[in-house]
């Protein structure tokens, strides 16, 4: 029966940062390309007192700035399927209002809001049973980080399960939707010469790397809670490493998929504090919304092992930072004779504005109730399982703060 409902694309934070660069932009793509549900509508939550025409013209002028040689009517028809429920997060009525709206549809809901601002919404969802709605489907999306420690994470995800079973849930690594990982993918596990040299015997090195040369710029109050390690390391490195490191699924579906990156992940040591450095560029505290004295680090390095025997002895190095020579995104393996393989993740040169080629495949895996690019409870615990660790030591300043010029790489 839910096959053949309308959809409900219900954006909470709907005047925020990510539905202007991402959201909009790719469901828009997927409209444009007739790939959207059947039916589908896009309601856009927030606190403004804004009429469903005001929301249609905000959007108008977010396609504008991303798609300025889009088809005139087909803009037209996309803004036909916007409307708009004002509420605030902590407060009911926009929730009941919401509810109703969307009273016999198929409904994914995506929380594109602050972490703090997930308990409140979820505590809503809760009290209107919305996980529960008998002859339609319902699925939650949110947006990384997922907690700010393994600690928070779990209460988080308790939270999530109180409203929502887990194949509802669909958290976001837009890496997890990146070409290259199914590259790297292909490569390895395809016939052919790659797997088989893939292992301690050949294997000298993987280096994963995300490099920028952009800084923070206006993401200063952001950016500064987070740091590099949390921000991409925590998550997008490590999904590139397990990609790049575990074993072949028993097949190519969610379940056995997430399976491997959760026995991967598991397998990794945290390095000791020796074993990574961090670093600040200049500059950085005179940023909007940074603390004056912030020890937060734009750049770090990590050399960290797999405990499983196919990788023993084999170095790991993560990497990743802002204002940085160039712009690098790769995962770079060196064997033991001298040759290597890069798989490069470096997007800029699309014609398509960053991001918004993952977000549509993960909309569209969404939509499908496909959860393979998307992180599962237990793929959460083990990215902070390492991590914790590293933030724990630095809090200690067992890895002092580095500083390095923009533009030069630190050392």
């Amino acid at each position: 029966m839910s096959a053949s409902l309308p959809t409900a694309f219900v954006v909470f934070g709907a005047t925020g940062d990510l539905m202007a660069r991402k959201i909009a932009p790719a469901l828009f793509q997927l409209h444009a390309e007739h790939r959207l549900p059947a039916d589908f509508r896009l309601i856009g939550f927030a606190r403004r007192d804004w009429s469903d025409e005001d929301f249609r013209v905000h959007v108008r002028g977010i396609l504008r700035g991303h798609a300025p040689r889009a088809d005139a009517e087909s803009v037209d028809a996309f803004l036909g399927r916007c409307a708009y429920v004002r509420g605030h997060f902590e407060a009911p009525e926009g929730y009941d209002r919401l509810r109703r709206d969307i009273q016999g549809q198929n409904a994914l809901l995506y929380l594109s809001v602050p972490t703090a601002s997930v308990p409140p919404i979820l505590s809503q969802f809760s009290r209107l049973c919305i996980g529960r709605r008998p002859g339609a489907w319902t699925r939650v999306m949110l947006e990384k980080p997922i907690g700010w420690d393994g600690e928070s994470a779990r209460a988080l995800d308790a939270a999530l399960a109180g409203c929502f079973a887990e194949e509802q849930i669909y958290r976001v690594d837009h890496y997890l939707a990146k070409d290259a990982l199914r590259a790297l993918a292909g490569f390895r596990f395809a016939d052919g010469p790659g797997e088989p040299r893939w292992n301690a015997e050949r294997v000298a090195r993987i280096r994963v790397r995300l490099w920028e040369t952009l800084g923070v710029e206006k993401r200063g109050a952001f950016y500064d809670r987070l740091g590099a390690l949390r921000d991409v390391g925590q998550n997008h490195l490590l999904e590139m490493l397990a990609y790049a490191t575990m074993e072949k699924p028993a097949s190519f579906d969610a379940a056995p998929v997430r399976a491997r990156r959760v026995e991967l992940l598991r397998g990794l040591v945290p390095p000791q504090p020796a074993e990574t450095f961090r670093a600040q560029y200049e500059g950085y505290r005179a940023i909007v919304g940074v603390d004056p004295a912030s020890d937060t680090e734009t750049y770090f390095r990590a050399k960290t092992w797999l405990s499983p025997r196919r990788w023993q002895g084999v170095e790991i190095i993560l990497e990743a930072g802002k204002r940085m020579p160039e712009t690098r995104k790769d995962v770079v393996v060196t064997f033991k004779d001298g040759s290597s393989k890069t798989f490069d993740f470096d997007y800029s040169r699309q014609a398509r504005a960053q991001y918004v080629v993952e977000y549509e495949s993960l909309f569209l895996a969404a939509f499908a109730g496909d959860q393979t690019p998307f992180l599962s409870v237990e793929e959460i615990d083990a990215l902070w399982a390492w991590t914790d660790p590293i933030e724990r030591a630095w809090r200690n300043n067992e890895t002092p703060l580095g500083t390095y010029a923009p533009g030069t790489e630190p050392v």
